[in-house]
């Protein structure tokens, strides 16, 4: 039961009680103004007074509810305009106040559940409601888990890899190459250094870094040389170094033969000093190399003004050619499968800037099967904590160019400082070879920071955008314990609400969810998704991704790296008025 005003003030029930306070109460404010992207604090608490609520009944059948709902809501404004998307036969009418539902929950886990519901609004109205919930903090095993059981691992019997004989140095290189490609596990090189061994991997499998650390540390000591004691897994996405852990083989030994590793025995990120006699073995047959895939991609528009939902179905054809670890040419092409985008001829783009994302309409309708990227990325490491990336090509669907990111991120911090400048071109509707004629400079500074509250992390960008207005961009996500991420977006540019245009500024929500939860196979994908209530042209960037993005993918999910969080709750609790006893 509550009081409800605006929209919800639909019938005159009451006196407005803040007009005790001032006769402004009484009548409606004015709101956020014509262009929207404000709060209209003039409009809290004003105008008419109405009662609203209902009722949930929990029946005998389990799960099965019954819902009854008072509705005080006032459709006057919208009753002579039509309901939805430029259709005059979908009028709002009402011939009664109450509504009524059923509602069913399916448990399909312990964290997965949906309701369906079936009821009557407004007298008139019969509607099908499904609502599928979700607890992303809780952790779940996915589908694809997969448990390396208690193994019993070989007794070292090699001499040390410095005097083994040239064909036995060959073949226990490549011994332990073949196991890791049967395991799906990719060998960049491996290092004998001293009583160290150590092995740079790459994988596409685990979105928990141990469990590619579990396999790969069981086959580095299974064929260890006698004098190896400790064991080196270093994690390498696109060409440079993400995550390292050790373990003393000792130490290995007795924890395989129990079950899969823990994490907690790890040691992360300390590097060894490299001996002068350090014997570095390369995957000769990695580079170069060419890999591709063609996959469904599903893309479209929710909330447009003429249909709720535009979407395509296309066909991505993705290569990849390898030249060197770091080094790395690739290509997407789409090919159209289908769309509904034969009504997609609205096409009003406001506000004062150059149409650097309103446009995007034309490049959906002209550009139904295209080259949506083609580009030349270098990854590379300049220290320990420093990494940089050069990209040049065609970056992204709607931008070509050529810049890069330098980004310094210390291991034992939470924050890190980045820098990216780029020179980008418009590309052609029909996202072919071609160009527009506008052309821009982009520059940032960018800085990263991990809060001590709710696995939170803080980001700011300042700089010079896409349309060349120049301002700050604000990022908080959260990370959960599934390893899903969400998160929103905010940007506050020179360019004012007049010059913006409907929305007053840009904003964005997003979510990334791992796909090892409903995938049957094992998987490192973590797809996401984007989405902005307008689509707005200051305040945005090229989509080229971040070092930091990457740099931060493997430790995050690494549970004994995460910061002790802080909550409201906690900080509370050490409040009382009791003595504690320190013991």
């Amino acid at each position: 039961l509550g009081l409800g005003w605006g929209r919800l003030g639909g019938v005159d029930h009451i006196s407005n009680p803040f007009g005790w306070l001032s006769d402004d109460y009484e009548k409606r404010g004015g709101g956020g103004g014509a262009l929207g992207g404000t709060i209209g604090f003039d409009r809290f608490f004003t105008g008419r007074t109405s009662f609203f609520g209902g009722f949930e009944y929990h029946t005998r059948i389990p799960n099965l509810s019954a819902k009854l709902e008072y509705d005080s809501s006032d459709y006057s404004d919208i009753d002579e305009a039509p309901l939805y998307f430029n259709k005059p036969d979908k009028r709002i009418s009402r011939d009664s106040r109450l509504n009524a539902a059923l509602n069913y929950q399916f448990n399909f886990s312990e964290h997965n559940k949906t309701d369906l519901s079936v009821g009557i609004m407004r007298g008139n109205t019969f509607f099908v409601n499904m609502a599928v919930h979700t607890n992303m903090e809780t952790e779940r095993e996915p589908r694809s888990r997969y448990t390396l059981p208690a193994q019993i691992l070989n007794r070292p019997y090699l001499e040390p890899f410095s005097e083994l004989s040239s064909d036995w140095q060959k073949y226990l290189t490549e011994l332990i190459i073949w196991q890791m490609g049967n395991s799906g596990l990719i060998t960049h090189n491996l290092i004998f250094n001293g009583n160290e061994l150590q092995a740079e991997i790459t994988h596409g499998l685990y979105v928990k870094p141990i469990r590619a650390i579990d396999v790969a540390s069981r086959i580095l000591a299974n064929n260890a040389p006698t004098n190896i004691n400790k064991i080196t897994v270093i994690n390498v996405d696109s060409g440079v170094e993400t995550l390292r852990a050790s373990i003393d083989r000792e130490t290995l030994v007795a924890m395989a033969a129990k079950g899969p590793l823990d994490e907690q025995y790890l040691d992360y990120n300390n590097d060894s000093d490299i001996n002068t006699d350090t014997i570095v073995r390369n995957n000769d047959y990695l580079y170069p190399h060419f890999g591709w895939t063609v996959r469904p991609n599903l893309g479209g528009t929710i909330q447009h003004q003429i249909k709720f939902y535009f979407w395509q179905l296309e066909a991505l054809f993705h290569g990849e050619l390898a030249f060197k670890k770091g080094l790395y040419v690739f290509a997407d092409y789409g090919l159209k499968i289908v769309n509904n985008y034969d009504d997609y001829t609205y096409h009003i783009p406001d506000g004062e800037l150059h149409h650097v994302r309103q446009d995007r309409r034309l490049y959906m309708t002209e550009g139904e099967s295209g080259l949506r990227k083609m580009a030349l990325d270098y990854v590379f490491s300049i220290n320990s904590d420093i990494t940089a990336k050069v990209s040049a090509g065609y970056l992204e669907w709607m931008y070509g160019g050529v810049g890069g990111e330098v980004l310094y991120m210390p291991d034992d911090k939470p924050w890190a400082l980045g820098a990216d400048v780029y020179w980008l071109k418009q590309r052609e509707y029909d996202q072919k070879f071609s160009f527009l004629d506008y052309e821009t400079i982009t520059a940032f500074a960018n800085f990263y920071y991990d809060l001590p509250f709710y696995d939170l992390r803080f980001r700011a960008r300042i700089g010079r955008f896409l349309a060349k207005d120049v301002g700050i961009n604000f990022e908080v996500s959260k990370l959960y314990s599934s390893g899903a991420r969400v998160g929103a977006m905010a940007s506050l540019t020179d360019c004012d609400k007049v010059c913006t245009g409907e929305g007053a500024f840009s904003k964005w929500v997003y979510f990334q969810m791992p796909m090892n939860l409903l995938s049957s196979k094992p998987t490192r994908a973590m797809p996401g998704y984007r989405w902005a209530p307008l689509t707005k042209d200051s305040g945005v960037n090229v989509d080229v991704g971040t070092l930091h993005e990457l740099m931060t993918n493997a430790p995050d999910n690494v549970d004994s790296l995460k910061r002790t969080t802080w909550s409201v709750k906690k900080i509370l609790s050490g409040f009382g008025t009791t003595p504690k006893i320190r013991t």
